[in-house]
């Protein structure tokens, strides 16, 4: 049987192959965020019922939330989170699902069986407000964030859930 010497001679279904080979590949390559950006606004979660401890907190939240996910292989997360009761520390951590899915759920985790705390978790807190109920936090891990990184949770000093923003992706400016 005589060797191949040219692509003309390889059978379809070979080439066929090794492009799809290499779109996956590429594909593949995409989806390590290379420089994605996820931002989102805070917002009361809808258990905040009349007459819980924070109810009065619930609804004067807002803020902004963003995880930036960098093609050099690190994660990047910041908030800035106003209508806080002043002096006070908060926890502020990525969840792992969006806010109306079970309350965003749990904790994202780089490695599920890994630790519960940072750096195999994002917390860009806790942050402290200041005396206008401002707190701004942020935080870089040196892995790039799955998809499952769905959201940003503020959480009261007791650890309730407080407030939450669901991380929507975009893609950066590149022009600036």
């Amino acid at each position: 049987m005589a060797a191949l010497t040219s692509r003309r001679n390889l059978p379809f279904t070979t080439l066929g192959f090794a492009a799809m080979v290499l779109a996956a590949a590429a594909l593949s390559a995409g989806r390590a965020h290379a420089d994605e950006m996820s931002t989102g606004r805070f917002g009361p979660f809808a258990t905040a019922a009349p007459g819980e401890p924070n109810a009065d907190t619930y609804g004067r939240v807002d803020g902004e939330a963003d995880l930036y996910r960098s093609d050099n292989g690190t994660t990047t997360a910041e908030v800035d989170v106003t209508g806080l009761d002043p002096g006070v520390t908060y926890p502020v951590h990525v969840h792992k699902m969006a806010c109306a899915n079970s309350d965003a759920d749990g904790h994202y985790k780089a490695d599920l069986s890994g630790s519960s705390e940072p750096p195999n978790e994002i917390w860009p807190g806790p942050v402290t407000a200041d005396e206008d109920g401002e707190a701004v936090g942020q935080t870089t891990v040196d892995y790039t964030a799955g998809d499952d990184a769905q959201s940003m949770v503020v959480h009261d000093p007791s650890g309730a859930k407080l407030a939450c923003a669901d991380l929507a992706s975009e893609q950066p400016d590149q022009a600036g």
